[in-house]
């Protein structure tokens, strides 16, 4: 978080491959739990990484970063 400012970890991060597959797998196990499904991932461990801000669906949030991205261009530039 603070070498990015965000906990959006990629699913492959040269830079640290261990902490790409551990976030890769909160995020399976979260989507087991949301479809109430076993998964080793309890609701205190869920809050802890709410909140610091962690980023279940890496592509959408992505895609919100992009928008913002094209929104700051459209300010500055007056057409996208």
């Amino acid at each position: 978080r603070q070498a990015h400012n965000n906990c959006l970890v990629p699913n492959k991060y040269d830079a640290d491959p261990g902490l790409a597959r551990w976030v890769k797998r909160q995020r399976y196990h979260y989507n087991l739990h949301l479809g109430n499904q076993p998964s080793p991932l309890k609701p205190d461990r869920i809050e802890l990484l709410n909140s610091i801000g962690f980023h279940w669906d890496a592509q959408e949030a992505q895609w919100k970063e992009r928008v913002a991205d094209l929104v700051k261009f459209k300010n500055k530039y007056g057409h996208t």
